[in-house]
């Protein structure tokens, strides 16, 4: 199913969640990735089926990832070096994978997992698509498929009022 050319990211992101599970240091980012890519395996996304993989969900603006998460107490900065991410907010890469804008935004996510992974076994490291939420724009990143040269370094937080 995957055919378009992978794009590369790099750039700031933005991930919300709980306050007591943020990383209090860059250095413990590592731990804090396993903690929500353990609960995303088990739980489940837009694109990732329960039982199969994680994926770290973020966003390019922190308004969208407040939007998108259920406990947006903290936003975290996370920059991201990626090299191979499949471009859904392209409507080519969306016909490809049998998907329309309607598919990306519903409430039943089978469609999109079944995209995700044919995407990731394909090799690719994220998925780049438009947020359910908002306006904004979002990064599925399966970082158990990261590719040598790619990284997430925390780069700052701010708490939510």
């Amino acid at each position: 199913m995957p055919d378009p050319t992978p794009s590369r990211f790099a750039g700031v992101t933005f991930h919300a969640g709980a306050a007591d599970q943020a990383p209090a240091s860059p250095a413990d980012l590592p731990a804090y990735l396993d903690h929500v890519l353990a609960h995303t395996r088990t739980e489940g996304g837009r694109f990732n089926p329960p039982g199969a993989f994680g994926a770290l969900y973020v966003s390019l603006d922190a308004e969208t990832a407040r939007q998108e998460s259920d406990a947006p107490e903290v936003v975290l900065e996370i920059d991201a070096l990626l090299s191979a991410v499949y471009d859904l907010t392209r409507s080519e890469a969306q016909q490809h994978c049998g998907l329309t804008p309607a598919a990306l935004c519903a409430r039943d996510h089978e469609p999109c997992r079944r995209a995700a992974e044919a995407i990731r076994e394909q090799g690719y490291e994220a998925i780049r698509y438009p947020s359910a939420a908002g306006d904004g724009i979002n990064l599925a990143i399966f970082w158990d498929r990261r590719r040598d040269g790619s990284s997430l370094r925390l780069a700052g937080q701010s708490r939510n009022r």
